[in-house]
């Protein structure tokens, strides 16, 4: 107890020499005044130098002293309860002292100015003071503010995080570059794993590949883009590998084209069960299929379309089944293209044997590819399809819905999907001024012009008095375009664009109008059509040449001519391929007005016969032309394809009304058959600028001998003359070459 006793004695001591030095301060500057009247012999500007800092060192130490006498009194209260107590009469005889002070400063009369400054220096010395301790409690609250925000914030943006503004995902100054490397065409992707596997191979050795990523564009060929942060790095990764060019020039792709190179174009385009595609390559290239189901892996889909079966083939199949290729046949053979045509098991049969084909259930499998119901089945990849845009016509669409008899069923295809692909069609072809009709909803039955065309919405002037003038908005997906009876009307797209004539009937969306040109009714969907005011001027002439003619397009090809457009031609070859032509593409003009070739029965055709095949799809036709004695053109209004011109062989054919005389292999006059001996006129041939129908030359058929020339000293035949130069048919090589008729001699 006595220890606590004189521990508090001499803290109270120390607590009174404490407020002592304290009224000491507060009455400091009578004494300074008294220290200056004892010191006279100073100089009075270091006098009151003296003073500030001695002002200024007093200010510090009761600053310090305060705060010591706070401490100590903390001190106290740890033994002693009278912390209330004492903190009051403490503050209340410094405030007495501070009020005593004052007084006696004011009754001393001591400097104002003086007083003015210890006054202010308190104050600002308090004010100091209470902002230290707001700061405090400002940055503890703010501290406490930031946690708060930042708990909030990873609540509210815990889903988000995938979403990264496109700004900070830009490539910048700061990032590696872009390299374009020349490489070789078709071999891209293989290079840009070679590199991978190099990277991966050379990832833990002394000298690592300082590339960061490669890449290939499909449609860009012939290049890959490496990125690094230099060319030289570039270059040291693709040293080595066969099929890089880095002596071409290892190019800087600029930082804005960057994102371009990785954009990825976005296909909305889902293939499902019913979907209409399109073939892109082979010899089915641009037929229309239709999807029949999809693979798990999405890559490859089941498609049904209509085959091309080839029956009349170059090559004769011998009685064991094998085949012999005729000579001069192979380049002919990849160029033919067979129309299309439904699989029948007879035909074929009769064609290729019976061996060629195998039959499982209601399924045929010939030449390794599946046929049923007429349709050919066959796995395709999506690459090789063609997916958009593929917009079938009424004539593709008919074909689906007829069977291989020819009867309609609508179960072979989804019109749904057709008519959704139209409606689609249908609203980017509306223009302000159409007539159209509402064919579905509440206004089902209306009709009237179309007045302007929002998105999908279209607002009509219907006609009626029940609407008095109203106008009527309508989804486009809802209208149609209207015609009736006796419309002259033009198509605008599709095969048959720019043909004009007048509507016979309209069922729903297919309009039937009889052509102005050829005098037959078209079908088309009446999206594809316009009112004309015109009547169609189109005609059967275009330059030189007009409908049906038997037409020279090179060296090895002749055709004729089904269908004329405005200024180019539709030609059907000799391999029954469909051509667009210009005039100025057809070399001459032939003449098979006398022309011999023999049927079946050895009965000569002529044009103007009535003729049927009797192998393969048995056709009707008449002879339009026949062409080096084996094709025969046929034309029969009948059939809608190509005009109703088809192709084929004259040993095919039977004269249904023979006309000709009977022509056998023993008693065959073969001077017909070679006018350079009788010097008759046979199946002539004239230039694109003749119209002639004259005798032909009589060196057509004649065997020569080349006396000029780098062919010097070959034989052949003359095939066809023009003017001075002739084409001669070289025995050696089976090639065709044209030579002045100078060059050449007479074999006899």
């Amino acid at each position: 107890m006595s220890d606590v006793e004189d521990d508090f004695q001499q803290h109270s001591g120390g607590l009174d020499e404490e407020h002592e030095e304290e009224e000491e301060e507060e009455v400091e500057h009578p004494p300074k005044k008294d220290r200056r009247r004892y010191d006279d012999d100073e100089e009075d500007e270091d006098e009151e130098d003296e003073e500030d800092d001695e002002d200024e060192d007093e200010g510090v130490d009761r600053g310090r002293k305060r705060a010591k006498h706070r401490h100590r009194r903390n001190a106290v209260n740890r033994f002693l309860d009278v912390e209330a107590e004492v903190d009051e009469d403490e503050e209340e005889e410094e405030e007495e002292d501070e009020e005593f002070g004052r007084g006696f400063i004011d009754e001393v009369g001591g400097d104002a100015d003086g007083e003015e400054d210890v006054v202010a220096r308190r104050d600002h010395a308090r004010l100091d003071r209470r902002q230290r301790e707001l700061n405090d409690q400002d940055l503890a609250k703010i501290a406490a503010d930031f946690s708060e925000r930042a708990r909030r914030t990873s609540v509210r943006y815990s889903g988000d995080m995938n979403e990264i503004p496109q700004r900070l995902l830009m490539p910048s100054v700061h990032d590696a570059n872009l390299w374009q490397v020349r490489v070789k065409p078709g071999k891209e992707r293989d290079l840009v794993f070679s590199l991978m596997r190099k990277a991966i191979d050379l990832e833990f050795s002394n000298r690592p590949l300082q590339i960061l990523s490669a890449f290939q564009r499909d449609s860009l060929p012939g290049m890959i883009y490496v990125e690094a942060r230099s060319a030289k790095q570039v270059n040291e990764a693709c040293t080595g590998l066969v099929g890089i060019y880095p002596s071409r020039g290892i190019i800087l792709v600029p930082i804005e084209e960057m994102a371009s190179l990785l954009q990825i174009k976005k296909q909305d385009l889902t293939v499902t069960p019913g979907t209409w595609v399109r073939i892109r390559r082979g010899k089915y290239q641009g037929d229309l299929a239709q999807v029949m189901d999809i693979t798990e892996n999405g890559e490859e889909v089941g498609l049904k379309f209509i085959p091309r079966i080839d029956l009349n083939p170059r090559d004769d199949a011998s009685a064991d089944g094998k085949k012999r290729k005729k000579a001069g046949s192979t380049q002919a053979s990849f160029s033919m293209r067979p129309p299309q045509r439904f699989f029948n098991f007879e035909e074929v049969v009769k064609v290729y044997g019976r061996k060629a084909v195998s039959k499982r259930n209601q399924q045929f499998v010939f030449q390794n590819d599946t046929y049923k119901n007429g349709f050919i089945e066959k796995d395709f990849r999506l690459t090789a399809l063609q997916l958009d845009n593929v917009n079938p016509t009424l004539d593709e669409i008919t074909q689906f819905t007829r069977g291989k008899d020819g009867t309609e069923n609508e179960a072979n295809v989804d019109l749904s999907i057709i008519a959704e692909a139209s409606r689609k069609a249908a609203i980017s072809v509306l223009q302000p001024g159409d007539h159209v009709e509402v064919f579905e909803g509440e206004q089902s039955g209306v009709h009237g012009t179309v007045h302007s065309i929002e998105q999908d919405v279209v607002t009509i002037q219907p006609v009626g008095v029940e609407f008095d003038g109203q106008r009527v908005q309508i989804p486009a997906r809802s209208v149609r375009k209207r015609f009736k009876p006796g419309d002259h009307v033009k198509v605008m797209t599709g095969q048959n664009a720019d043909e004009t004539g007048l509507v016979v009937s309209v069922m729903e969306s297919v309009v039937t109008f009889l052509s102005d040109m050829s005098m037959q009714e078209v079908s088309v969907f009446s999206k594809d059509l316009r009112e004309a005011a015109e009547v169609g001027t189109g005609t059967n002439i275009v330059g030189n040449y007009e409908l049906h003619d038997l037409v020279q397009l090179d060296l090895q090809t002749c055709g004729v001519i089904f269908k004329t457009e405005r200024d180019s031609f539709r030609v059907l070859d000799q391999n029954g391929q469909v051509r667009l032509v210009q005039p100025h593409q057809i070399s001459m003009r032939r003449d098979s007005s006398r022309a011999i070739a023999t049927d079946s029965e050895g009965h000569e055709l002529r044009i103007g016969d009535n003729v049927k095949e009797v192998d393969g799809e048995s056709r009707k036709g008449r002879v339009l032309h026949t062409h080096q004695s084996f094709f025969a053109f046929l034309h029969n209004r009948d059939y809608p394809d190509n005009g109703g011109v088809f192709v084929t062989r004259a040993r095919s054919l039977v004269s249904l009304a023979p006309k000709g005389n009977v022509m056998k292999l023993g008693s065959a006059d073969l001077s017909k058959m070679d006018p350079s001996r009788s010097g008759g006129a046979g199946g002539g041939m004239v230039g694109s600028g003749m119209m002639g129908r004259g005798p032909r030359d009589r060196l057509i058929g004649m065997n020569v001998v080349v006396i000029k020339g780098p062919t010097k000293g070959y034989l052949g035949t003359i095939k066809d003359t023009n003017g001075p130069v002739a084409r001669v048919e070289l025995l050696t090589g089976n090639k065709v070459i044209t030579i002045d008729k100078l060059k050449l001699h007479h074999k006899k």
